[in-house]
């Protein structure tokens, strides 16, 4: 009878052992997963049936029946790894808008590029802006903001209605910079204008 069983024992283990091996370091490890898998359990397969050959019909019933227990269970732990949701990414800005009417407004977007060292002159927008870091480091002071402040790559700045924008320059003396510019304004207007806006938002 132990000659009976062993076969089955051995089965068992070298079917819950394919699952270890599709994260094993061997020779086929740059093949998909599930196809790792696949070739195990073929050779585990053949090995089985083999070995059933000289089983009694009961023994043989209850191998395959593992069998195909160890595949359910594996395709089980596959769906619930898949199945995990990657955790949420905080949102990269968020900032009041102002309070304004925006009929017969326009968005023009634009690439904004800065040389190593350059030094932006004051100016002003029409509108709002927001402004994306898309490479670089870029310096920015903006009135009635506080002191200047760096914003690197993924971070973004806002420009409110009549805004001076007082600084604007490379961080770096070697390495560019560039923003994606976001003007939000009436259409027809004059986007860009040198020296302070007027009005209590400018210098």
């Amino acid at each position: 009878m132990g000659l009976v069983v062993t076969p089955t024992l051995t089965c068992s283990r070298r079917l819950a052992d394919c699952f270890h091996y599709s994260s094993s370091d061997s020779s086929d490890i740059h093949l998909p997963k599930d196809v790792r898998i696949a070739h195990c359990m073929f050779d585990s397969v053949a090995r089985l049936i083999i070995r059933a050959m000289t089983m009694t019909r009961r023994d043989a019933v209850a191998s395959f029946a593992l069998f195909t227990e160890l595949i359910a269970s594996g395709r089980h732990a596959d769906a619930q790894t898949q199945a995990t949701p990657a955790p949420a990414r905080p949102p990269v800005f968020v900032h009041d808008l102002p309070n304004v009417t925006m009929d017969g407004w326009e968005v023009t977007v634009s690439h904004v590029d800065y040389p190593p060292g350059r030094v932006g002159a004051v100016h002003h927008h029409a509108g709002f802006v927001l402004a994306y870091v898309l490479e670089g480091a870029v310096i920015t002071r903006i009135s009635g903001q506080g002191e200047e402040k760096t914003y690197t790559v993924g971070q973004m700045f806002y420009e409110q209605p009549g805004a001076t924008h007082e600084v604007s320059k490379n961080a770096s003396q070697t390495q560019p910079a560039k923003l994606l510019a976001m003007i939000f304004a009436k259409k027809g207007s004059t986007l860009t204008n040198p020296g302070a806006a007027p009005g209590p938002g400018g210098a």
